[in-house]
């Protein structure tokens, strides 16, 4: 891991559950391998580039983090 970009906790507005997000910038230790997380560390999972921000929907706490993420690249 080489930095933290964002960090927030919400309540999820389906079920009233808490969560934590914890967005990071990170580098393959083997990037010519693929990258798989453990299906129990995420929900979902997309490659997006700064463009399909305006054209996903997403959580506004998932597009806060995105914008961080892409402001300090």
């Amino acid at each position: 891991m080489r930095r933290v970009v964002y960090t927030e906790t919400f309540v999820h507005p389906r079920g009233n559950v808490p969560h934590v997000l914890l967005a990071y910038h990170a580098t393959l230790v083997s990037p010519a391998e693929e990258f798989r997380p453990h299906d129990i560390e995420i929900a979902e999972m997309k490659w997006i580039d700064k463009n399909d921000l305006l054209h996903i929907s997403m959580f506004p706490q998932y597009v806060r983090a995105l914008e961080v993420f892409f402001k300090t690249r």
